[in-house]
């Protein structure tokens, strides 16, 4: 049986393929989420925090939704080099994704227009508007919807009182 020979754009199509396929491969483990670095400034007005350029920190933020709940961690600085490189992995799995979608919608306009039939795919997703700075947030705030598990409840302010509480001295 003879291979039929495969036009020079779908043989550029396929190996790009095939090159996205390997780099799936090479991805780690992944988180989504945000990756936040945070400077604060605390009430005492003889510290040096006053000082924008010398607040306290870094201190590292990883926030996500969990059942349409934004939830936030502080980690330490080992724990969000860890999230850092995971956040970066799903980064990497969502473009090779999108790739391999674009690859493959490409292929089948290509296949169908050598047939003179028309291709029915789903239109392309349009690109969503990006924003990656929240007023009074962080200087440094990596943008990334998704989820991420919750290991203990939420942090609350230190002054926070409880509905149904008294603190009277």
């Amino acid at each position: 049986m003879t291979e039929r020979r495969q036009p020079a754009g779908l043989e550029r199509l396929r190996a790009d393929y095939e090159a996205a396929k390997a780099r799936l491969a090479e991805i780690g483990f992944t988180c989504e989420g945000s990756l936040i670095e945070r400077y604060t400034s605390c009430k005492n007005p003889n510290c040096r925090c006053q000082d924008p350029d010398q607040r306290h920190g870094p201190y590292w933020q990883l926030s996500c939704k969990h059942a349409g709940t934004t939830v936030s961690r502080v980690l330490s600085a080992e724990d969000a080099a860890r999230y850092q490189e995971w956040i970066a992995n799903r980064r990497r799995l969502d473009a090779t994704l999108k790739e391999m979608n674009d690859l493959s919608r490409q292929a089948g306009e290509y296949i169908l227009a050598g047939q003179r039939r028309p291709f029915h795919g789903p239109e392309p997703p349009a690109q969503p508007a990006r924003t990656t700075q929240n007023p009074g947030i962080s200087p440094r705030h990596v943008d990334i919807p998704g989820f991420c598990a919750p290991s203990r409840p939420p942090l609350r302010p230190k002054n926070h009182v409880l509905p149904g509480t008294s603190y009277s001295s």
